[in-house]
């Protein structure tokens, strides 16, 4: 009966092949301990607020400097540029799993795992929140598949404020 549902070794391979997972924290109790701290701040109503007001700052800023906003993109464009992509993207997509943990631990599930995943080789960042299975409310488990993204929203939201207020560089 487990080698049927398992199917042949030859589907065992494709499948471990296409996608695995290499768990590299265990990040429950870290996770537990600052749920709080992390919650009071960016789960609070001033903090929705002033993202919605950097928003709406930031619109109207790279508006208003529209050709130095595509300027300073398209002089990224050379290997120091896309080095500092790179890490960019890596801070992000961290901060996406973490978006992810933070909020299925918010709703009282265990988060056993943080790591690398292989999708037919290509690594990218997981999160391991199979316990939001438990969640009954269907609100709430939208909330963690969600959280990712409007981790990286929030992220881009502040990053454009910064933009148009720092000096160039």
């Amino acid at each position: 009966h487990l080698q049927a549902r398992q199917g042949t070794p030859l589907k065992q391979l494709l499948h471990h092949y296409l996608f695995f997972r290499v768990p590299l924290l265990r990040p429950d109790a870290w996770l537990q301990r600052w749920v709080g701290p992390v919650r009071s701040v960016f789960a609070s109503r001033g903090f929705a607020l002033a993202t919605a007001l950097a928003f709406l700052i930031s619109l109207m800023l790279v508006a208003r400097s529209w050709d130095s906003f595509m300027a300073t993109l398209v002089n990224t464009f050379n290997l120091e540029g896309l080095a500092a992509y790179g890490v960019a993207l890596i801070g992000v997509k961290l901060l996406h799993e973490l978006g992810h943990a933070f909020t299925a631990r918010h709703h009282g599930c265990r988060v056993p795992a943080m790591g690398v995943a292989f999708l037919v080789l290509w690594p990218m960042a997981y999160t391991d929140t199979t316990e939001t299975w438990r969640l009954t409310d269907r609100f709430k488990r939208l909330q963690v598949a969600a959280a990712g993204i409007a981790t990286e929203l929030v992220v881009a939201v502040w990053a454009t404020l910064l933009w148009a207020l720092l000096p160039e560089g």
